[in-house]
């Protein structure tokens, strides 16, 4: 051993000079192609790499350096554990081929590279055999080491895979008990092989005994002023280190010819900031041992690492010292073989964990790549890039997909009255799973219902509860359902045209069953379905509500023919893939299944597990909340012509979520184009189109033009509902940048309140003055002349009188109270177009509807 002379400056080059090795404790697949690797074998002497499920989860799921390789293989229909298989051995390989100079120099001492076998197997001799056979066959490489744990069902699985010739780390070692053992095991598996007369001079393994780990569980056994703290795993390992030399100087073992079984000390990042982040790197340097790091720990000893030979300094008095410590632990209270043995069950689970969980995050991006949205789901951030890409950043590092789904209020607001109703919004995160367990129920009532011979089926709603079945209603088409949310005399009479009261079935949605409107509709179409039917006219009526609400009563009051409970942590506009969306759709004839899984695909696409520069929901919530805070807060949608419903709701979700304290985005569903110029700096751009129909090319224009556009491109009308999954995700990361709840209306309330307590004055003999007018703006007053032509010429001069006050940032919203029909589509989308030439945004919306929707962003967004 070289007794320290010739050192280089840099003290990783120094360590082998007192037989040491230093190990890599990390690896990842741009380590393999940027020449990193090489880099640290040349400028560092690492002379191996270790990996475990932990690592390669950490790789796959927060870089891009296997996005090309999971693509492949998902689109290859492989399974989570086949494409694991096919990402860790071609890595593994590659970096033993990076290594195999190492092997060759050393003689087969060092150069090697650690794979696991599945941790699911800890317990299970015969099946880890059999996984390390099969991974030592498929990496086919000689300097390839198998990991196993220490475990006693693991222990003897590395005696019989050391009597096969393989090459064997174990791992999670923390006792010198279990060490021992490890040993033994070694040693029989050689004793075995000779006995047979078989080769044993190429055969490697390390006992990798874990260290910083041991510390931190019994410091915290300890006071705070205790001499013991940070001793034990010191001492622990020179215990450990002390049988090593024993029992390989042995002529038991020397006989045998084979390799020693090195130690290999594992876990070695210094866990307490009060200890020196170089601790168990210098004082376990010695002879014949490993030593594996994380790279922080190696850029630290780089830095400020001191190499001796400490294990060498090891003296009768300082192992008196570590056996010392152990008996003054047992007096502190300390029982160390519980802690040992805690540690090793919670190395054990941490490791399944990690497996488990990088087996679901593959599983993700499996269905990321394989519904191609990172294809068909796209951000162009034009001039905004450099401030979308740092927000992506931020809202990684502060982790906020994970928050998200861990429904923690305070990445909108931290108030009391925040936390209190934002924990009662999220409920649509993961409503689909939920949903799966009503599946039988809603397709059983949709067959009771045709069976029942009902010729329509009308819903009775509002805003939230409405919207959804009515653009599903629309791209589907049914034309025995029907939607009332207008309370215009026109239109309920309208609509009383089309059925036979006594022959429909009415589904009287309301989360509280207290909106007024479609209280109304209720009470008057109850009224008429009585006249035919009396007392069993509730056999005509359904209801889908909250949880012993006012409608939940008065189903059960009125005989219902079934009322849908559906979880009260859900508002309305977030409802579409509840059962508010979900019996609607499958009283048209859907197949709620498909939508389901549907859903169930956008909500694994918008976990944690995906990167967020890649996350549909964040990037599109990253363009529209970005471009809101520069004044880009004209959100302005395109849809194809199969999919145009679709804008009624999308003006719901991101007007009302996002109308409130004097911001807001507001929401143009734009069906007339002009030259990229002719839009102002307050406009952004979203395109949803059906994967048949080609790009808009205005949406080029936009694009070349560097303005910020996101295109979303569905398979099919199905893909609808991953539409409004990542939708709505989009608007929960957009509240997040805005800094507001984007789950409350508090406006809209108030004019819920305002509107009751008139009422009250007006039907309760108290003197009642007209509101006040919300809006400085020209009022437009009709002479009473029908004649077509003379009032859109008077309607013509008003508002042209209107636009000379216009200003670049503000907008035109046509609130019409009139019936909802085809001939009136055609007339707004004709003023729309009309005014839109006026270079401003646009809109359109029916009463009483848009109260519902749009009004929040009217009453409490900008001005």
């Amino acid at each position: 051993m070289d007794g320290g002379e010739n050192l280089t400056s840099n003290p990783l080059q120094n360590i082998s000079k007192f037989s040491q090795s230093i190990w890599c404790d990390q690896l990842g697949r741009s380590w393999i192609g940027d020449g990193v690797l090489e880099k640290m074998i040349k400028e560092d002497d690492i002379k191996g790499v270790t990996s475990n499920p932990s690592i390669f989860e950490k790789s796959i799921g927060q870089t891009n350096e296997y996005t090309d390789a999971l693509r492949k293989l998902a689109k290859a229909g492989k399974s989570a554990i086949e494409i694991y298989d096919a990402l860790t051995i071609r890595d593994i390989g590659d970096a033993a081929d990076i290594f195999h100079g190492v092997y060759d120099k050393t003689g087969g001492v060092d150069g090697y590279i650690s794979l696991e076998v599945s941790p699911g197997l800890a317990y299970d001799t015969e099946g880890t055999i059999k996984d390390a056979l099969r991974l030592h066959k498929e990496v086919g490489r000689p300097n390839v080491m198998i990991k196993v744990p220490a475990t006693a069902e693991g222990i003897p699985a590395v005696q019989e895979l050391i009597y096969q010739g393989l090459n064997i780390n174990i791992t999670l070692i923390f006792s010198v008990d279990v060490y021992k053992q490890v040993c033994e095991a070694y040693i029989q598996g050689i004793e075995k092989r000779v006995a047979e007369g078989k080769p044993v001079d190429g055969i490697s393994s390390v006992a990798s005994f874990f260290v910083s780990r041991i510390d931190s569980a019994v410091d915290a056994k300890l006071d705070d002023t205790s001499p013991l703290r940070g001793k034990a795993a010191i001492a622990n390992a020179y215990l450990a280190y002390e049988h090593f030399e024993e029992l390989f100087n042995s002529e038991r073992f020397t006989k045998l010819g084979a390799r020693v079984q090195r130690p290999l000390w594992a876990s070695t990042s210094t866990k307490d900031p009060k200890y020196s982040d170089v601790l168990y790197i210098e004082e376990l340097m010695g002879a014949h041992t490993v030593n594996t790091a994380p790279p922080a720990t190696i850029n630290a000893f780089r830095d400020h690492g001191t190499p001796r030979d400490a294990l060498a300094e090891v003296s009768q008095t300082k192992m008196a010292d570590a056996k010392k410590v152990m008996v003054d632990l047992a007096t502190a209270g300390v029982d160390f073989n519980s802690v040992t043995k805690d540690l090793e069950v919670a190395g054990v689970k941490a490791f399944a964990k990690s497996f488990d969980s990088l087996i679901s995050l593959i599983n993700t991006r499996k269905v990321y790549f394989q519904r191609e949205y990172d294809s068909k789901r796209t951000v162009h951030f034009g001039k905004s890039k450099q401030d979308c890409e740092a927000s992506i950043k931020s809202l990684t590092n502060s982790n906020v997909v994970k928050s998200i789904f861990e429904k923690d209020h305070t990445i909108w607001k931290d108030t009391p009255e925040a936390a209190e109703n934002i924990s009662n919004s999220l409920g649509w995160l993961d409503v689909m799973m939920k949903m799966k367990d009503h599946v039988d129920e809603v397709n059983q009532f949709a067959e009771d219902v045709k069976s029942a011979g009902f010729t329509d089926i009308v819903l009775l709603g509002m805003g939230g509860s409405s919207l959804c079945p009515e653009l599903t209603k629309r791209i589907f088409g049914a034309d025995h359902f029907h939607v009332l949310d207008s309370t215009i005399p026109g239109a309920i009479l309208a609509l009383e045209k089309r059925i036979t009261p006594a022959n429909t079935l009415f589904i009287f949605a309301s989360k509280s069953g207290g909106t007024v409107e479609p209280r109304t509709f209720y009470q008057y179409f109850y009224h008429r379905v009585a006249e035919s039917k009396g007392d069993k006219a509730g056999e005509n009526f359904a209801a889908i509500t909250d949880p012993g609400t006012a409608l939940d009563k008065l189903s059960r009051d009125k005989g219902f023919r079934k009322t849908f409970i559906n979880p009260a942590d859900i508002g309305g506009r977030f409802s579409a893939l509840s059962l508010f969306g979900l019996v609607p759709s499958a009283l048209m004839g859907l197949d709620i299944k498909k939508i389901i899984e549907n859903a169930e695909n956008a909500y694994r696409a918008s976990s944690e597990q995906v990167l967020l520069s890649q996350n549909p929901g964040v990037t599109l919530g990253v363009l529209m909340g970005q471009a809101a805070l520069t004044g880009r807060d004209k959100l302005t949608v395109v849809l194809s012509k199969e999919i145009q419903p679709l804008g009624l709701w999308i003006e719901q979700l991101v007007a009302e979520s996002t109308g409130k304290e004097n911001l807001g985005i507001l929401p143009v569903i734009e069906d007339c184009f002009f030259p990229p110029d002719s839009y102002g700096s307050d406009r952004c751009f979203v395109s949803v189109r059906l994967k048949d129909n080609a790009r808009p090319q205005e949406i080029d224009a936009l694009i070349e033009a560097g303005l910020p556009v996101a295109e979303n491109i569905i398979d099919d009308k199905y893909g609808l509902f991953e539409e409004f999954y990542f939708w709505e995700f989009a608007t929960a990361i957009t509240g997040t940048l805005l800094k507001i709840n984007p789950f409350d209306q508090p406006n809209v309330q108030d004019a819920k309140t305002e509107t009751v307590r008139l009422l009250e004055e007006k039907t309760s003999g108290k003197t009642w003055e007209e509101p006040p007018t919300l809006f400085d703006s020209p009022t437009l007053k009709l002479s009473g002349q029908f004649n077509e032509a003379s009032r859109s010429e008077e309607i013509g001069s008003v508002l042209a009188e209107l636009a000379k006050t216009i200003s670049p940032s503000d907008y035109i919203a046509i609130t019409a109270f009139i019936t909802e029909n085809s001939r009136h589509d055609e007339l707004l989308a004709e003023l729309r177009c009309k005014y839109a030439s006026l270079d401003v945004p646009v809109t359109t919306g029916y009463g009483p509807r848009f109260l519902h929707s749009t009004g929040q962003l009217h009453k409490g967004g900008p001005d």
